[in-house]
């Protein structure tokens, strides 16, 4: 496992002698990473881990335990997302202003596995919050409304017309459609033709803000703050109102058949036959900040287990989301990805971790 987060003054990179177990003893630092900077995405591919963040950082692992710092010259930027597709990684992000002139947003590409890196603007002057890859195409997503795509690794993008304002907060694709959501209940798709990003909220939908859309077994699930499962099995055509369990869902999770939702108060809701019902599944360990509980911040799946995070705890399900196993974490996490038999945990002004896999 690898986990980004936040350990004290410095970032720094640790390993674990043992997979998520009691204690998760064995923590040991690794080599090559020491940082101030927030750590905000990682992406997986061909064999190599990429963390971005803060201050233009951009690091690389094989193996999660040895981390160097690509050739890039100094980036006076913030990476808030990256992704990995077609042989390349891509990391978007944002340039602080020049003289109270504001700037394009950052977007950087590698075609070697992150040894080093091209750094470009994608033309449009919003901060980019996320990316994702597929079709040939990656899709960028951020603030007011910015959509842009490139067809070649970031070499060139072309801004995207959706047809608003809000900000963009999460973007994914499945099926040849790509799935954008974010605030103020946002909810567009783009199937590959033209340039406009249709609205797909269903009518007299009221949500707010969604946090999260994930897609798995031809199905996307859109979940937001206001508790509302929005459901399309149909490539995002059209989306069904499914579950409304007043929590502030705060991220979604496909895997091994099973959807898996959770909210701010650890509370989730399984899936098994593509989002159609909906289960209470067992409560997610929430961390006790002393001043009350932190909320579940991110969820995934891989190694045939969902994992969450809490704070300074990881939970662990193998039965998908009926139990729960709970286990500090010697960081404070943020969100969780998974690549390679690794669970990585991302945190601001933080290390990152990594033990065995499940």
């Amino acid at each position: 496992f690898v986990a980004v987060g936040q350990s004290g003054n410095n970032s720094a990179v640790s390993v674990a002698s043992g997979a998520w177990n009691d204690g998760f003893g064995g923590w040991g630092t690794c080599t090559g990473l020491t940082t101030d900077d927030y750590l905000y995405g990682v992406a997986y591919g061909n064999g190599v881990f990429i963390a971005v963040g803060e201050s233009g950082a951009l690091f690389r692992s094989t193996d999660g335990a040895d981390w160097s710092t690509p050739t890039t010259g100094k980036v006076v930027a913030s990476f808030f997302g990256a992704a990995f597709g077609g042989g390349a990684f891509v990391a978007v992000g944002e340039q602080p202003y020049t003289i109270q002139v504001a700037q394009p947003a950052i977007a950087a590409t590698s075609v070697n596995g992150g040894a080093s890196w091209t750094l470009g603007t994608t033309g449009v002057f919003s901060p980019m919050s996320a990316v994702a890859y597929g079709g040939g195409n990656f899709i960028a997503v951020g603030g007011g409304g910015a959509i842009v795509r490139t067809t070649d690794n970031g070499a060139n993008w072309t801004g995207m017309n959706s047809l608003q304002e809000n900000n963009f907060t999460s973007v994914a694709y499945g099926d040849g459609t790509f799935v954008a959501a974010g605030a103020a209940g946002s909810l567009r798709r783009w199937i590959g033709t033209g340039n406009s990003w249709p609205s797909v909220v269903p009518e007299g939908f009221t949500g707010d803000n969604f946090t999260g859309v994930a897609f798995g077994n031809k199905t996307f699930v859109a979940v937001s703050s206001d508790g509302s499962i929005l459901v399309s099995t149909d490539n995002g055509a059209t989306w069904d109102s499914r579950d409304n369990n007043g929590g502030s869902h705060f991220g979604v999770a496909f895997g091994n058949g099973f959807f898996v939702v959770a909210d701010q108060y650890g509370e989730t809701q399984i899936s098994s036959d593509n989002g159609a019902t909906w289960n209470p599944g067992g409560a997610i360990a929430l961390y006790d900040t002393g001043d009350g509980n932190a909320s579940v911040t991110g969820i995934a799946y891989g190694g045939g287990a969902f994992a969450a995070v809490s704070g300074a705890l990881v939970s662990v399900s193998a039965d998908p989301g009926a139990t729960w196993n709970r286990y500090p974490a010697p960081i404070w996490a943020t969100g969780i990805a998974f690549g390679n038999g690794t669970f990585v945990l991302l945190g601001p002004d933080g290390g990152i971790l990594q033990s065995e896999p499940l």
